[in-house]
C-alpha cells in the first residue's frame, strides 16, 4: 500500500465520519489475550483504515466473521487522536459503526 500524501491526511482530519464505503479486508488478527481483532482495510488505493476492536464493540460479531480478501461495505467514523497520519504513514484510524 502507498504512502497517504499530506493532503489527504488533512481531509481525513476534517471529516468526522464515512457512510457506505466499499473495502476489502487487509489483515485480521485476533488476540490471544482478549479476543480483541485488529483488522485493516483497503479503502483505495493509499488509503487503509485500521481499528481495534474490543469484543464489547456492537460491531465485534460481524468484524470477528471476515476474512483477509473479503469485500464489504463499511461504515464508520474516523478517529483524530494521536494525530493518525503522523504516527502511521498507510492507514488511518477509525471506529466501525456498521458492516454490510
Amino acid at each position: 500500500m502507498a504512502t497517504l500524501a499530506a493532503d489527504d491526511c488533512a481531509k481525513f482530519q476534517q471529516a468526522q465520519a464515512f457512510a457506505n464505503w466499499r473495502v476489502t479486508v487487509d489483515d485480521v488478527e485476533t488476540s490471544t489475550v482478549n479476543q480483541s481483532i485488529d483488522i485493516t482495510f483497503g479503502a483505495g488505493q493509499h488509503i487503509g483504515l485500521e481499528q481495534v476492536v474490543e469484543t464489547k464493540n456492537p460491531a465485534y460479531p460481524a468484524i470477528a466473521a471476515l476474512q483477509q480478501g473479503n469485500t464489504i461495505t463499511l461504515s464508520g467514523r474516523f478517529t483524530h487522536g494521536n494525530g493518525e497520519c503522523s504516527y502511521r504513514l498507510t492507514t488511518v484510524g477509525i471506529t466501525v459503526s456498521k458492516v454490510g
